[in-house]
């Protein structure tokens, strides 16, 4: 279990490096493209950052509180970014319409990644609730 909380760290630092990458790329190299593939590459790539940098977060929550929920976060969190950013990514420099199908999957995914913290934090308040309540 402690490898794929490391292997969650890992994933979301390399996705941080690649979406400095896009994001790069999106500035310097995208000139012959529309504006509107442009700005959806742009957005991409700041979703791409975005959740890398929230699913780092959540990594290093999971490392010290072990909670499933944390680790599906860190899954939900990791496809969303391949659902999502790379599916727009594919679209803009491949023109494959086949694979940004999944882009609304990915967001459905971000969303989940968001959420399933929560159920950690439900039960560190009970935890917290009944450690704190008179005996």
């Amino acid at each position: 279990m402690k490898q794929a909380k490391l292997f969650a760290i890992a994933f979301s630092l390399v996705n941080g490096m690649i979406a400095v990458v896009a994001s790069a790329l999106a500035s310097h190299a995208l000139g012959h493209h529309s504006l509107a593939h442009q700005a959806a590459f742009d957005m991409a790539a700041r979703m791409h950052l975005i959740h890398s940098l929230l699913m780092l977060v959540i990594a290093g929550w999971w490392l010290a509180q072990p909670h499933a929920s944390l680790g599906f976060s860190s899954l939900f969190l990791g496809l969303g970014i391949i659902c999502f950013s790379v599916s727009i990514y594919s679209k803009v420099l491949i023109a494959d319409s086949l694979f940004s199908r999944l882009t609304p999957l990915g967001g459905l995914f971000f969303m989940a990644g968001w959420l399933s913290p929560l159920l950690c934090l439900i039960d560190l308040w009970r935890q917290a609730r009944s450690s704190a309540s008179p005996s």
